[in-house]
């Protein structure tokens, strides 16, 4: 309880570590998919026009059926 206390209004929530011997987020994410920062997933389009999606997933979801 003391150590909670001795912060008084202001208590820290985290902790910032900068590993200088890493490359960044974005450096890394680039050397795994080359054009991740001009086509992020967040603006990749999923559906036609009538809202149907593009992609197949049928495949992936066969692997997860329980017989």
């Amino acid at each position: 309880m003391e150590k909670a206390r001795e912060w008084g209004d202001k208590i820290p929530i985290g902790v910032f570590y900068k590993n200088e011997l890493l490359p960044t987020f974005q450096e890394r994410i680039t050397q795994r998919i080359p054009f991740y920062i001009e086509n992020p997933p967040a603006k990749q389009k999923i559906c036609d026009n009538a809202g149907s999606p593009i992609t197949d997933i049928d495949v992936f979801l066969k692997e997860l059926r329980v017989t």
